[in-house]
């Protein structure tokens, strides 16, 4: 057996809830989901103006500090 089928075979759990950047991409619709997805991986966006744009929208369970950690691949949903 190759390795891409024995780790194919074994299932990948999700250890621990989403953080908040992911639980509120979970919940837009897809053309909003798509924006701030993209607005995540530009690197011409900070932290702090997403932050702005989703406090302005209503989105005020989002701290630019949890922006950072999920951009940096340091949260359990990435």
């Amino acid at each position: 057996m190759s390795l891409k089928d024995s780790l194919s075979t074994v299932p990948v759990t999700i250890k621990g809830p989403k953080c908040q950047v992911g639980i509120l991409m979970l919940s837009l619709p897809d053309d909003d989901r798509a924006a701030l997805e993209a607005a995540i991986d530009d690197p011409r966006w900070t932290g702090s103006s997403i932050w702005d744009v989703l406090r302005r929208e209503g989105h005020s369970e989002i701290t630019d500090v949890s922006i950072r950690r999920h951009r940096r691949y340091l949260c359990k949903c990435r």
